[in-house]
């Protein structure tokens, strides 16, 4: 029975030696101690630059956008009348609207393109590229860099109970991370005031045409009581006449008082067009804190494990390859150390020059077992 059942089994271990999947799984299990300490010795690298890098300023303000004041008593007086004074009164927009606006590529363009003071003792002043260090080059590749420089450390959020905003900005330095926060939300108020003095010329233009039309048919109006008073001088006297006479005066009381709504809201409108007051209110100025730049240091170490796993395998079949190849050609094997001898540097070749033989360590095989015996007993 013991003969058929070891038959056994060497037919399934030869089965299971012919599928490569099974091969594969073997290499990697025998290299298991080396995978592993690898990616140990990657993931402490990691965790110790990480944790002894250099750190930065990250600078940070808190604003609140204004709400746009707006005609809203002339433009619901208008509204009575079945008028549209045009705009959108009263609609501000959300934070998030800002928060996109300060992500936007035309903003950070021109945050990129401005001029800040590098050294407070010099005065020295660069645009963002010199401020995060960027490598000379093109002046357009140095501003595309630094602007995506500057995206990844903006960190723009809002409080959903207050509807406060907070912008966060990271540089190299202390001063130059308050400089670009607050020039960052300088640029946000001047797009704002822009905006507002755009939005004001369009409604300027629209309430102009709308108060000619007004006023053309105000005074459409009081001729038709002047021209129905002028043909009917007893009117008082008819029922007839009376109710025509006041309908026409009616007429003119509600073109009376569109008008006025209507030239009310054009000096509004020509008020707004030249304003330039802040439409955000900053609750705390720029103030920046030390911080480290990039990742913490414990993401840092994992992801050195991690690579360090993906790494050693191949690490594995190559030693695995290797050790196959020496069996079977060790000559050739030999010439190839030679040569990745000769091309290592002098200093590793005096570091490592002197290596235990390591066919001491290779477990022999049956016939170098039988070579070596009687070479033992002599």
């Amino acid at each position: 029975m013991a003969p058929s059942t070891h038959g056994s089994n060497d037919g399934f271990d030869s089965v299971i030696e012919g599928i490569p999947i099974f091969q594969w799984t073997k290499i990697v299990v025998r290299s298991t101690r080396a995978i592993v300490t690898l990616a140990v010795a990657l993931a402490v690298i990691a965790l110790v630059y990480s944790t002894l890098a250099a750190r930065g300023y990250v600078a940070s303000a808190t604003f609140v956008p204004q709400t746009a004041s707006s005609d809203n008593r002339l433009s619901g007086l208008a509204a009575q009348f079945g008028i549209n004074v045009g705009g959108r009164s009263g609609q501000t927009e959300s934070p998030d609207f800002y928060i996109a606006l300060l992500r936007s590529r035309e903003l950070l363009k021109r945050a990129g393109e401005s001029e800040y003071v590098l050294d407070t003792v010099t005065g020295k002043k660069g645009n963002l590229a010199d401020v995060y260090d960027i490598p000379p080059g093109g002046q357009r590749s140095r501003t595309g860099r630094a602007i995506t420089e500057l995206s990844k450390s903006l960190d723009p959020r809002v409080d959903p109970r207050t509807g406060i905003l907070t912008l966060s900005v990271g540089a190299p330095k202390a001063h130059l991370a308050e400089q670009v926060d607050a020039r960052l939300i300088e640029l946000l108020n001047d797009y704002n005031v822009n905006r507002r003095k755009s939005q004001a010329s369009a409604q300027r233009q629209f309430t102009e045409a709308r108060v000619q039309e007004a006023q053309a048919n105000l005074v459409a109006a009081e001729d038709a009581v002047k021209n129905f008073m002028a043909t009917n001088r007893q009117y008082q006297s008819s029922p007839q006449l009376m109710t025509e006479v006041n309908r026409l005066q009616r007429r003119v009381d509600l073109w009376q008082q569109v008008y006025t709504a209507l030239a009310q809201s054009l000096e509004q409108s020509r008020i707004d067009e030249v304003r330039d007051t802040p439409v955000i209110t900053v609750i705390d100025t720029p103030a920046a804190r030390k911080k480290r730049i990039g990742a913490g240091p414990m993401k840092n170490a994992i992801i050195a494990f991690i690579l360090g796993i993906l790494f050693g395998i191949p690490l594995a079949f190559v030693r695995e390859a290797l050790s196959r190849h020496a069996a079977s050609e060790p000559v050739e094997l030999a010439e190839l150390k030679q040569m990745l001898a000769t091309l290592a540097p002098r200093s590793l070749r005096r570091l490592f020059g002197r290596q235990p033989n390591r066919e001491a360590f290779s477990p022999p095989t049956p016939s170098d077992r039988g070579s070596r015996a009687p070479a033992g007993r002599a």
